[in-house]
């Protein structure tokens, strides 16, 4: 039985309509469709295999997984709950074990080994080089602030700094496309701040 990708995303779609929370407004089914279309976009740069390519769409569909049972901690849930839809779909326990390897190097900080991994951990932060940055930002300071993690605009402000200083993207295809932005918007959130920028 071949890897059946449309299959997968049908159920997906459904299965995170009924049962993500509500107030996951950064991590709802939208970043997941976000994050497919970003993977797709990098495996193709990056000229992988077509079997690479249905197992990327495969941990980009996923990787969100355990947003249906937990908030925090969700990866080691969302690789066992691919464990459990993935044989539905056609795919071999090789095949599993990789969308599951690929799901828990999206744990922050990320871990990437494999190309894969590398091309779905660089499509699931890929707005932090885009031009919709802050728009989406905002959805994840409004979920940050429903799920007690920041207490005002300075403390996010601040978080988000030392979030990305400590990204990197790994892919060349993602450092080529989304750096120089990226770096404009670390200098922007410096002065916001009132610090001078490093970057600059």
């Amino acid at each position: 039985m071949a890897m059946d990708i449309l299959g997968l995303k049908k159920h997906t779609i459904a299965w995170f309509q009924a049962e993500l929370p509500n107030n996951l407004y950064y991590h709802g089914l939208h970043h997941t469709l976000d994050v497919l279309q970003a993977a797709e976009m990098y495996a193709k740069m990056e000229q992988i295999s077509e079997e690479g390519m249905l197992l990327v769409q495969a941990g980009a569909l996923l990787h969100d997984a355990g947003f249906t049972k937990t908030y925090f901690k969700n990866e080691p849930v969302g690789a066992e709950l691919a464990g459990e839809v993935l044989p539905k779909f056609g795919f071999s326990e090789r095949q599993i074990a990789i969308v599951q390897r690929m799901i828990m190097a999206t744990a922050l900080p990320q871990s990437p080994q494999s190309q894969l991994d590398q091309i779905l951990c660089d499509a699931d932060l890929d707005y932090l080089g885009r031009d919709d940055f802050y728009a989406v930002a905002h959805t994840l300071k409004r979920e940050w602030a429903d799920y007690g993690l920041i207490k005002n605009l300075r403390e996010w402000y601040e978080q988000q700094v030392r979030f990305f200083e400590m990204h990197r993207f790994h892919t060349a295809s993602a450092q080529n496309l989304r750096n120089e932005q990226k770096k404009r918007y670390i200098a922007e959130m410096y002065e916001l701040l009132g610090i001078t920028s490093p970057v600059a």
